[in-house]
């Protein structure tokens, strides 16, 4: 973390059949689905296995990734608590 600018690693990926994976940021310190309002995508790197997010404000956010492929979309991966002051 950097000012309020946050790195979020995604990992090596495993299997290449995935294209890429979509980031999403949401306040707060609850994980509600995807589906669930106040969850915004912040980047979708199409090989990178990390992006950098810059956060609107001080506060607890929460994200989430998902992989794609051709097929479709994995079930999302939700991170811990981030504080960011």
């Amino acid at each position: 973390m950097s000012g309020r600018k946050l790195r979020i690693r995604i990992g090596v990926r495993g299997d290449p059949r995935v294209t890429r994976h979509r980031v999403y940021r949401r306040s707060g310190g609850t994980a509600p689905p995807l589906t669930s309002p106040g969850w915004t995508q912040v980047c979708m790197p199409p090989t990178a296995s990390s992006c950098l997010n810059t956060v609107p404000a001080a506060g607890v956010y929460r994200f989430a990734v998902i992989a794609v492929d051709r097929w479709g979309q994995s079930v999302a991966t939700y991170s811990g608590r981030r504080t960011v002051p």
